[in-house]
């Protein structure tokens, strides 16, 4: 789920579980809906999340821009992969350490050789996937 630029890993509650059961059938399609995207994200705690500190960079802006990718894992110690796809095709592999209490963080410099476009980051973690974020460069 992403909620106010943060993306939260982990499986459906219980109880949203038990609440589809009784409600109207409208509610229980959204909620079988939401099911559906609970069951398409890694099975991380609920507690597990990354993301950017803002959706879109410039580019060109002087002083360049930094980007800033920080999350929090079940884990203390070791390393988050993060994979950047870039718009033109290429990727680039940057790692993060995790702290002893899960946290992790990394700056990106944007400057004027990013090409404009979409950017997507998957992390992962001894393998496990965090899943994605996007961010755009103008």
């Amino acid at each position: 789920m992403i909620s106010n630029g943060i993306m939260t890993v982990g499986p459906a509650s219980s109880s949203t579980q038990t609440q589809s059961s009784v409600q109207s059938p409208t509610t229980t399609s959204n909620q079988n809906s939401i099911q559906q995207q609970a069951n398409s994200l890694p099975s991380q705690s609920s507690n597990s999340y990354f993301k950017t500190d803002k959706s879109s960079y410039m580019a060109m802006a002087n002083p360049n821009e930094m980007a800033t990718i920080s999350g929090k894992i079940n884990a203390n110690g070791g390393v988050v992969v993060l994979i950047i796809a870039k718009p033109d095709g290429t990727t680039e592999h940057i790692t993060a350490d995790v702290t002893n209490v899960g946290d992790f963080r990394t700056l990106i410099i944007i400057d004027s050789s990013f090409p404009k476009g979409m950017y997507t980051v998957n992390g992962s973690y001894q393998g496990s996937d965090l899943g994605s974020v996007t961010f755009t460069v103008d």
